[in-house]
């Protein structure tokens, strides 16, 4: 599930054991063994992932790539005297989205505070972090997406008379009485949503140094309509 959002090899590894081996009981591993245990798992586990979620990782993988295009044809810009920091799009609702990261220098401050103390403080610089921007434009593209979703869906909402609604993310809550039609309705403007835009697309001609985007797969999206589970 977390593949489009960026997920790593390391960090999944991580979920393994902190999600499973440390919660979880009557398993064979010691706490010493939890690494090594999680590792030769996730060395099955990871190749499965990019054989069912193709399209994501695949997305994930150009979104990563781009960003590290976008942000050195900033530094170009920069060398020519028009300086650009900031990655953004505009979701389908309509809100703009961006990132903004900057590299860091550290300086070491040695004081006589409590004895000897050296202290590191950070400080941004004026340059765009080429790998921070990288990293993050996958996951923060596909928050925006549902971001855009739940507005959307709360936009729908007083046409089917929903008036009360409770939202964290990518969950969706209502009173009971109004659970059947918030069902339908967040379904529906799921696949409107991706009917009428194409997000990856749309950021592609915003930044055309960007590579061609991965070709689409073969999911029906009005699928989504009868999948009992796509929401719960």
């Amino acid at each position: 599930m977390t593949t489009p959002y960026g997920v790593t090899h390391r960090s999944a590894t991580d979920y393994v054991i902190e999600d499973y081996l440390k919660k979880v009981q009557g398993h064979p591993f010691q706490q010493s063994e939890y690494r090594q245990a999680a590792t030769v798992l996730m060395s099955a586990v990871w190749p499965a992932i990019g054989d069912v979620v193709v399209k994501g990782r695949q997305a994930m993988d150009w979104l990563k790539k781009s960003a590290r295009l976008i942000i050195k044809d900033f530094k170009t810009q920069a060398e020519a005297g028009d300086s650009e920091h900031v990655i953004w799009w505009t979701s389908p609702s309509g809100f703009i989205a961006s990132q903004c990261y900057f590299e860091t220098e550290v300086h070491r401050i040695n004081t006589r505070l409590i004895g000897t103390e050296k202290i590191r403080v950070l400080s941004e610089t004026d340059d765009p972090d080429l790998d921070k921007h990288a990293s993050g434009l996958a996951p923060n593209f596909v928050h925006s997406m549902d971001a855009a979703h739940l507005h959307l869906v709360a936009a729908a909402a007083s046409s089917r008379l929903i008036d009360h609604l409770a939202m964290i993310h990518d969950d969706y809550g209502t009173h009971a009485a109004d659970a059947e039609a918030l069902y339908h309705l967040i379904r529906e403007e799921f696949v409107s949503m991706y009917e009428q835009h194409d997000p990856i697309l749309a950021f592609h001609r915003q930044y055309p140094v960007t590579p061609e985007p991965p070709d689409k797969g073969n999911l029906d999206l009005r699928e989504v309509l009868q999948s009992k589970f796509f929401f719960s």
